[in-house]
């Protein structure tokens, strides 16, 4: 008798079955045929700092919770299915990352998906040996297809993210929030710390009315990993500069964290255009 991806533990706790990789344990378990992962465990490996912020960037058909018994009772633990599994290794920056995918596509799912749990499979017929090696190659070809699109579509939405000088604030407010007035979205970066919020700060002008102080709508301490002042220019002896967001991943996190503040995002389709610095650019995918 032998297990196919040699799991340390059947499984105790309500289904969970208990795998090793390079010394970390990585929990997993059937829901409804299909093969859910702890999500502390993954993320762990994958060199997130937290699994609760890792699955918040996570679509809400990717994750999920479970109940687990412990020696002090029931414990509600989140865990994520194969789909939201890739996405956060697709977002891993550690170099194991790639390890760590290869074992679960060519060890972990094999070992459990032909029987949807986890089985000790008997060596020595032929046949059936036979059967199992066939259908892990089928499988393997499908998750390479798959994963291999996954990619191209996040590599290309970077690209065409990062190409330009990033999205002005009025530009990054219609593409994600425009269900909230633009005027009530401002306010939430000041209110929330993202933007030093100078309004009537500043001198009088001739007409009466106050000017806002020079450093206002510029980024704060808090903003300035997802905003930066982009001059445009010098008017008057004095160079120009206003905030813009940072293009490549800051975009895309700062849309997560406002959405954590509780902001409703569009929703949006990444294969539409992308307004950049006024240009429309060609949709994903498209030719040149």
């Amino acid at each position: 008798m032998s297990m196919v991806a040699s799991p340390v533990d059947p499984g105790e706790n309500r289904g969970f079955g208990r795998f090793a990789f390079q010394g970390s344990e990585v929990r997993s378990l059937i829901l409804n045929g299909e093969p859910w992962w702890v999500a502390t465990d993954v993320t762990k490996i994958l060199g997130y700092r937290s699994a609760s912020d890792a699955t918040r960037l996570l679509d809400d058909d990717e994750k999920g919770t479970h109940s687990v018994r412990t020696p002090g009772g029931d414990q509600v633990v989140a865990i994520v299915n194969e789909p939201g599994l890739y996405s956060l290794i697709l977002r891993s920056k550690l170099p194991q990352a790639k390890a760590f995918k290869r074992w679960i596509t060519h060890e972990v799912i094999p070992a459990i998906r032909k029987t949807g749990r986890f089985e000790v499979v008997p060596l020595g017929d032929p046949l059936a040996e036979l059967e199992r090696q066939t259908d892990v190659t089928r499988r393997a070809i499908e998750l390479a297809k798959a994963e291999r699109a996954r990619a191209v579509k996040a590599e290309a939405f970077q690209v065409a993210i990062e190409a330009g000088d990033g999205l002005t604030l009025r530009a990054f407010h219609k593409k994600y929030f425009s269900g909230l007035g633009e005027k009530e979205f401002m306010t939430h970066l000041y209110d929330r710390g993202y933007l030093i919020d100078q309004r009537g700060k500043g001198g009088e002008r001739a007409d009466g009315t106050v000017r806002d102080g020079s450093q206002h709508r510029h980024p704060s301490a808090k903003g300035k990993p997802f905003f930066y002042l982009h001059g445009h220019g010098q008017y008057g002896g004095k160079r120009r500069e206003a905030t813009r967001v940072l293009p490549g991943q800051p975009e895309l996190e700062l849309k997560a964290r406002l959405i954590r503040d509780g902001l409703v995002a569009n929703n949006n389709d990444t294969g539409k255009p992308l307004e950049i610095e006024g240009r429309a650019r060609p949709a994903l995918g498209a030719g040149a």
